[in-house]
């Protein structure tokens, strides 16, 4: 026994030994920041050896950040090698900045010994993170180009750390919304829909405030209206009213933000509420009138003549009830916007006047019960192509070549390209360009020779930055069958006969001809029958000499003969 338990020692020593010497591992730290005060912040530490794998054995996790008060962690004993750390930074015990996290990762090899440590840096900030996504249709290939054919979405969208700390804990969520420095209203979830009617660039604002205060209680409010001596009671949650100045002038339906001005009057009753006071520019020539008291009690709609009623709890640049076209916008497109109005009563801003310019983080209010987000962007609207001409003959005799002229409506900058194919297609709107070509101006030619008599569709695709529209072309080849000409068959034919003919009577006139002369064929011997002999050269010699006298003589003795002749 006592062998087997030294051997068993002496092989647990060994292999403690052995790992002490085993390859070193590495620890990576990542986190999801950044993060809004109070939000939790997930940092996540994940361990790997030489081999960029996971290693094995029991290890454990020291955590610690450079807060104060300070955030620490131990985790021990654990097989895992990716371990996360969730902490958070309370807006009433911490300040946003930049934070670093330190881990320290042990390994066990007898006792733990440290392997490895790493730092990371995160920032927690004051207000919300995330940003403004745009949807409009089914066209999201430009993010911040948009259609002015068509209502555009505007979504917040917050990162999940955010997210999380604001559907967990927040009671009320308005989201407030400017466009070029007009207030169109609020929303409760997130959302805006706008439609940008003119071809140029906006700018859209957005100031989000999460309340994490208490549901009002339901309570008994009068409301009486100031241009009709009717007056209504209900029991209905208290509903926010909003104090302008005395005017006859109709409130107008779009209030710039450098027109907005708050005035804060301290009240005795309620030590954190305010009486707000608006001054609206608004057009003196309106002869409109602001309605009476809302009819439906149900709902605690603002409505239109509390504009004139004191005791307002809340700021008027938060409160879409300022603008007539806001409420019908809101109506239209947002749910439930009423439910919210009692929460808004408590929002306010800081004791001064709101600034004579756009929206931005600089003016963004401060209570320690909420918490803010503001978020911009800049949006291009643009007219989409919407009519396209294709000017040309489709139907083209086979050896002819097609010249189609294309044009089109819609901003520029132009993309086009096009696909041939082979019989009639059906297209479906989703062909794309592979390598488009680009123009300021939608007007372009196009060619091409088909080199077979075929059906063909000619697909031609035009985007801009905001649409794409996909025109079918049916291109119709065809062969025409030549019939041959008269003159093509009488003219050869005349000409052979004329030829036959005039080769008919040469014949004959040549047969015609020789038929009048007898040939008569005499053979002459002019020459001596006799057989030359051999002679020398000086044989012939002298024999010619000898005929050269005898040829003289001869030729005298004939002479003479004619000469006789004469004289008789």
């Amino acid at each position: 026994m006592d062998v087997i338990l030294r051997n068993l020692l002496i092989a647990s020593i060994l292999f403690s030994i052995g790992d002490a010497f085993s390859d070193p591992i590495d620890v990576i730290l990542s986190h999801n920041g950044p993060v809004v005060l109070g939000a939790n912040i997930t940092i996540t530490a994940k361990l790997i050896d030489a081999l960029n794998q996971a290693p094995t054995g029991e290890f454990a996790y020291e955590w610690h950040d450079n807060a104060y008060p300070q955030h620490r962690n131990h985790i021990l004993e654990t097989r895992n090698a990716t371990i996360e750390w969730n902490i958070s930074y309370p807006s009433n015990h911490y300040s946003a900045q930049e934070y670093e996290v330190t881990v320290l990762v042990y390994k066990k090899k007898i006792i733990y010994i440290q392997e490895a440590h790493e730092k990371i840096r995160f920032n927690v900030t004051e207000t919300l993170n995330g940003r403004i996504h745009i949807e409009q249709d089914d066209w999201k290939e430009k993010e911040f180009f948009v259609s002015n054919a068509s209502p555009v979405k505007h979504n917040i969208m917050l990162s999940e750390p955010d997210r999380n700390f604001i559907a967990n804990n927040a009671t009320s969520v308005l989201t407030f919304w400017f466009v070029d420095c007009v207030y169109y209203g609020y929303s409760t979830d997130f959302s805006f829909v706008f439609n940008y009617t003119e071809e140029k660039t906006y700018t859209v604002e957005t100031l989000v405030v999460a309340s994490f205060d208490d549901p009002p209680p339901v309570s008994t409010t009068t409301t009486t209206s100031t241009f009709t001596t009717s007056s209504s009671t209900t029991t209905t949650p208290a509903t926010p009213v909003i104090s302008t100045s005395r005017s006859s002038s109709p409130v107008s339906e779009a209030i710039p933000r450098s027109k907005i001005i708050l005035k804060t009057n301290g009240s005795s009753s309620a030590e954190n509420t305010f009486t707000k006071q608006i001054s609206v520019a608004t057009d003196s020539t309106d002869s409109r009138k602001l309605s009476t008291a809302s009819k439906e009690t149900s709902t605690p709609m603002v409505s239109e003549d509390s504009l004139t009623n004191d005791g307002a709890k809340i700021s008027p640049v938060l409160s879409s009830m300022i603008s007539k076209e806001a409420v019908l916008v809101q109506k239209r497109h947002v749910d439930n916007t009423n439910i919210i109005l009692n929460s808004i009563r408590n929002l306010s801003f800081n004791n001064n006047y709101l600034p004579n310019e756009c929206l931005n983080k600089t003016f963004i209010p401060s209570d320690p019960n909420k918490t803010y987000g503001y978020f911009r962007i800049q949006i291009s609207a643009k007219v989409p192509i919407t009519k396209v001409n294709v000017k040309g003959n489709n139907w083209l005799q086979f050896g002819d070549v097609l010249n189609l002229s294309i044009s089109c409506n819609g901003s520029a900058k132009f993309q086009h390209c096009t696909k041939i194919k082979v019989g009639v297609h059906n297209v479906t709107g989703y062909e794309n360009c592979s390598s488009p070509l680009q123009g300021d101006v939608c007007n372009f030619t196009l060619t091409h020779y088909f080199r077979e008599a075929n059906t063909y569709t000619y697909i031609i695709v035009i985007m801009n930055d905001v649409s794409k529209v996909v025109t079918p072309a049916v291109i119709r080849m065809y062969k025409v069958s030549v019939q041959p000409q008269l003159s093509v068959i009488v003219v050869p034919v005349t000409c052979s006969l004329l030829a036959i003919i005039i080769i008919v009577f040469g014949v004959a006139y040549y047969v015609q001809s020789q038929n009048r002369y007898t040939v008569e064929v005499a053979d002459f011997d002019f020459g001596q029958a006799n057989d030359m002999e051999y002679k020398s050269f000086y044989e012939r010699l002298r024999e010619d000499i000898s005929n050269m006298f005898n040829r003289s003589g001869d030729f005298l003795g004939q002479r003479n003969k004619y000469d006789n002749m004469e004289e008789s």
